[in-house]
């Protein structure tokens, strides 16, 4: 795509895609026990998967979104003063890095 605003656009469109079907395709191929995974399938079923799980997904999911926003500001920042490079305000930041 040459306009970058579209390929911004088309970019976002398939990660709020992607972020929604991996997790949905990663757990339907690599449930560890059929009867857990279909109690997880089951709303009214979720007091029998055992807490240890519960909790091993909790903590899991919650470090997945925790990298995956950091990731995603990290280069939200890095485009912004990429494509501002020029404007007075990115020239004003006090420059950071390695001194050689």
């Amino acid at each position: 795509i040459d306009d970058p605003r579209r390929a911004d656009r088309a970019s976002a469109l398939l990660a709020i895609v992607g972020s929604v079907c991996v997790p949905i395709i990663f757990w339907s191929i690599n449930c560890p026990d059929p009867n857990q995974c279909a109690a997880l399938h089951q709303r009214s079923s979720v007091e029998n998967v055992e807490s240890n799980i519960l909790l091993a997904m909790f903590v899991t999911a919650i470090g997945f979104w925790m990298y995956s926003f950091a990731v995603i500001l990290m280069r939200a920042r890095n485009i912004i003063l990429e494509r501002e490079r020029n404007a007075n305000w990115v020239k004003a930041l006090p420059e950071t890095g390695a001194e050689s």
